[in-house]
């Protein structure tokens, strides 16, 4: 087998990803779709949500100019909420602070983002809830969503009561730590829902903290007044995955799952985790995976998965240092 048709180095995950296969769900794919999944691309239908119908027909005519990068992918003009029906959206002076909910203007400007937030217009917006979209497009069997809405993430949880009680795997969202919004969920209510369904916070992707003037960052050194102070815990992307132990007990077809869930495991650098959920496979997955030795395997994805994380780890070091020295000149 050649490299092409390995994933991570293994023969073995790439052979179990092209047999089960992937399905991941965008929501809010502005400007391209969750790169964590790009290295099983080959292997995924992927399909984003961007209400946004100007910047959804540029993504999808991206997708037909470089057609062999996702197995499939589709975008859908469509904005998704709680239930179907129609919000208000307010677009904000600075576009990544737009949000259907109403910004909380006396801890905006306390933190120094006033006039990100201020609100330059507002427009009646259709939604639609996640199960019903995904009954009407034959979206049965989703694995993974990113869902980064600017406060209405738990709302559109809520709507696919069914693809995320039944069918999910795992979850990376948005989650806050301080109310930008009015009556915005917080991180404890986006995870108690989840824990009801199964799921456990496995991994903080980032942390966001700011500082109460800007250009200042948390922790760093800067050149005016006040040059160094830690910043307010403001809001989080934290992976939800569900427990394994959950999915054989509750889930149709619980080994193709299974399998899923470990390679979701493995893009995130969990191979721990992937070991313990392989153990639990049965069937003629089972046999598959007892035919090569699995230790070695994983072994082999967790040097290639360290080199990448020592590349990525020099080039964060170096960007820092480029700030902290421009900021003492």
């Amino acid at each position: 087998m050649t490299q092409s048709h390995r994933l991570f180095g293994s023969s073995l995950f790439a052979q179990l990803a092209s047999e089960v296969g992937l399905e991941l769900l965008d929501v809010g794919s502005r400007g391209g779709l969750l790169g964590d999944f790009l290295p099983a691309a080959a292997f995924t239908d992927a399909i984003g949500f961007e209400p946004d119908s100007e910047e959804c027909d540029r993504l999808n005519a991206e997708a037909k100019r470089n057609p062999g990068l996702w197995k499939r992918e589709r975008h859908f003009p469509v904005a998704l909420g709680e239930t179907d029906g129609e919000v208000t959206l307010r677009l904000c002076q600075q576009p990544g602070c737009s949000s259907v909910l109403v910004p909380n203007t006396d801890l905006v400007t306390e933190l120094g983002r006033g006039e990100d937030f201020k609100v330059v217009r507002e427009l009646a917006m259709p939604v639609q809830a996640l199960d019903g979209f995904c009954a009407q497009n034959q979206i049965l069997d989703a694995d993974f969503m990113k869902v980064d809405v600017q406060g209405g993430e738990l709302a559109i949880l809520r709507g696919g009561a069914k693809i995320v009680g039944e069918r999910l795997l795992g979850i990376r969202a948005e989650v806050e730590f301080a109310p930008l919004y009015l009556d915005q969920p917080q991180f404890s209510e986006m995870e108690i829902h989840l824990r009801g369904l199964g799921f456990y916070a496995a991994d903080w992707i980032f942390q966001r903290h700011w500082r109460t003037r800007r250009p200042a960052e948390h922790g760093c050194h800067w050149g005016g007044q006040v040059p160094y102070s830690r910043g307010r815990l403001i809001h989080s992307d934290v992976l939800f995955l569900r427990d394994h132990h959950w999915i054989a007990a509750h889930m149709h077809e619980p080994d193709k799952k299974l399998v899923r869930l470990a390679l979701i495991a493995i893009l995130y650098h969990h191979l721990d985790l992937a070991v313990s959920i392989l153990r639990t496979v049965k069937g003629p997955l089972k046999t598959r995976i007892e035919s090569v030795d699995l230790m070695a395997e994983l072994d082999t994805v967790s040097r290639v998965l360290y080199r990448q994380q020592l590349k990525s780890r020099a080039r964060d070091c170096w960007r820092h240092l480029r700030r902290r020295f421009a900021s003492l000149s």
